[in-house]
């Protein structure tokens, strides 16, 4: 019995493999023969039908995170091309002309290709309290013969970055670890000063386990108090390098430690960082989001070790960075007063004015979230509908504005 095929559309591009299987173990022998494939001399697309849609861009520290919604249409662009410039005069793309990958923002503009589907891109390294302007442009096909969609109008957005202060700085070049403090709960290797293993051969804070043996360690470098309460945006960045197989380096933030003595009293909250992976890499943390943590809190790194193996870890250039200005004057704290924070159910609105006042409760993008009335003395209000982040409190009586942080868990 001799069968054919018929035409089988296969409709793909590059290099490919044809695989022909017998799907039966048990069926008698085939052969094949006569293999015909047919190219269709690979045509070029056509122009993207249009633009996508919801094209956003949010602000972070020194970064700008871009998401949109794929483009729909007949034709979809098989990329997208990003334009930023610090000035507003993005200038649309050449059909036939590809353009670069260009992330150095140094000189005002950039560029960055984004293939269909990812629908988000995150520009970083951004300057601070800087304007950008962004444009994004769909294409199809690439290099000379690259068809971008420019009619009508494409979709733009712009941020500010935050104007954004080192509240805490340390690189160790004071000759030793201090500010920062060692504390060691286990075993008798601790947390030592270096002078010439940190970032670009200079001084770093340096912990291992290992003094010919193995030994098991808890050890702790801890901040002095670090007083936020005049700052919003709070972030903490720092650079890790690692060498030798053992436990990863943990960190912690603390808004109730003693600020002497055993760490292991208080209560620790773990924070994501990226860390390094090793061979002495030098790998920055990324900006590490410390701002639901209170207003006074001390930060640290967890070192341990076993008796088996133990990694050396070094750390250097930490960095406590916020926004600065809450709007917190001296006249509020005389006047009014907000406690605890961090809360997580109720808190105490102390209000020395004359009469009522009243209180409202703004999110960081400035939308009151609660609304409430106060007399004079200690009044209770509930957050409890509130979700956790940082927020803040407006006292307004006697013909007076008081602006407090609060800090809900």
């Amino acid at each position: 019995l001799v069968l054919n095929s018929g035409a089988i559309a296969v409709n793909t591009s590059g290099a490919c493999i044809i695989k022909l299987v017998q799907s039966s173990a048990t069926a008698g022998q085939v052969t094949i023969d006569n293999i015909t494939w047919t190219a269709n001399g690979g045509g070029l697309l056509p122009e993207p039908s249009e633009y996508p849609a919801s094209f956003v861009a949010v602000a972070g520290i020194g970064q700008a995170a871009l998401t949109w919604v794929d483009a729909a249409g007949v034709q979809a662009p098989q990329k997208y091309l990003i334009l930023v410039s610090t000035q507003n005069n993005i200038q649309a793309p050449v059909d036939g002309t590809a353009v670069a990958d260009d992330l150095d923002l140094s000189d005002g503009k950039g560029a960055k290709n984004v293939t269909q589907g990812l629908q988000g891109y995150t520009f970083t390294g951004l300057s601070n309290n800087q304007v950008y302007y962004f444009a994004i442009y769909p294409y199809t096909n690439g290099g000379s013969d690259v068809n971008f969609k420019t009619d009508g109008t494409a979709p733009a957005a712009s941020i500010t970055t935050p104007n954004i202060e080192v509240i805490h700085s340390q690189s160790f070049d004071g000759g030793s670890l201090a500010p920062w403090t060692q504390y060691s709960v286990l075993g008798t290797q601790v947390w030592t000063y270096s002078d010439i293993y940190g970032v670009n051969d200079g001084p770093c804070a340096k912990m291992t386990g290992y003094e010919v043996t193995p030994f098991e360690n808890e050890d702790w470098l801890i901040s002095p108090a670090l007083d936020l309460s005049n700052y919003t945006l709070e972030s903490f960045i720092f650079q890790s390098a690692k060498n030798y197989t053992g436990n990863a380096l943990e960190v912690f933030v603390s808004d109730d430690y003693a600020g002497t003595g055993d760490p292991n009293l208080a209560t620790w909250s773990a924070l994501s960082a990226t860390l390094s992976a090793g061979s002495w890499a030098w790998t920055s943390s990324g900006y590490i989001d410390i701002s639901t943590y209170g207003e006074n809190i001390y930060l640290a790194f967890k070192f341990t070790s076993s008796a088996t193996e133990s990694a050396t870890w070094e750390v250097d250039e930490i960095q406590v960075l916020g926004k600065m200005g809450t709007g917190i004057s001296e006249a509020s704290v005389l006047t009014s007063k907000v406690y605890p924070s961090p809360t997580t159910s109720n808190v105490h609105v102390v209000y020395n004015g004359g009469g009522q006042a009243d209180v409202r409760v703004y999110d960081l993008t400035g939308s009151v979230v609660l609304r409430s009335v106060i007399t004079a003395g200690d009044n209770v209000v509930s957050v409890r509908g509130l979700n956790g982040g940082m927020y803040l409190m407006q006292i307004e009586g006697d013909s007076q504005v008081y602006t407090h942080k609060l800090i809900i868990r």
